[in-house]
């Protein structure tokens, strides 16, 4: 018993040491709603929510499957509204993406990091809206 767990133990020592880590993060759930309100000023950011992406260097992809604008007074669905994306991490902004419908919007990572999140904002004129926006973030397009 013992050699078998010197044996293990060797075994682990040395793909710490010698091997390399790779990591292979999967497809993450992504979900947002925010109000732009009468000032047409309201946002939503993955780090004051507490929602980050895994994310690794290439080409990385957020698929909308749902997305929708409604008139925050009357609840109704407006048929025309934009909204920017912009995927960060800590200072670095990766890009800012216009989404106005479900589809793949794509970006470029330079590290390997779990601190990625989205942060989003109405394009003006976007006064007393709520948009909703959900789908999945693909950790290579």
């Amino acid at each position: 018993m013992k050699k078998v767990f010197k044996v293990i133990s060797i075994c682990f020592i040395a793909i710490c040491l010698l091997g390399n880590v790779v990591f292979a993060y999967s497809d993450q759930s992504s979900s947002f709603t925010f109000n732009t309100f009468a000032t047409g000023n309201g946002y939503v950011s993955g780090d004051e929510t507490g929602v980050y992406y895994s994310l690794t260097p290439g080409s990385v992809s957020l698929q909308i499957t749902s997305y929708s604008v409604k008139d925050s007074r009357t609840n109704q669905s407006i048929e025309t509204g934009a909204c920017y994306v912009d995927l960060v991490k800590g200072t670095s902004h990766y890009g800012t993406q216009t989404i106005s419908d479900t589809g793949s919007y794509a970006w470029s990572v330079n590290a390997d990091s779990t601190n990625y999140f989205l942060s989003a904002s109405g394009v003006s004129p976007c006064t007393y809206r709520i948009y909703s926006v959900s789908g999945t973030m693909h950790d290579h397009s």
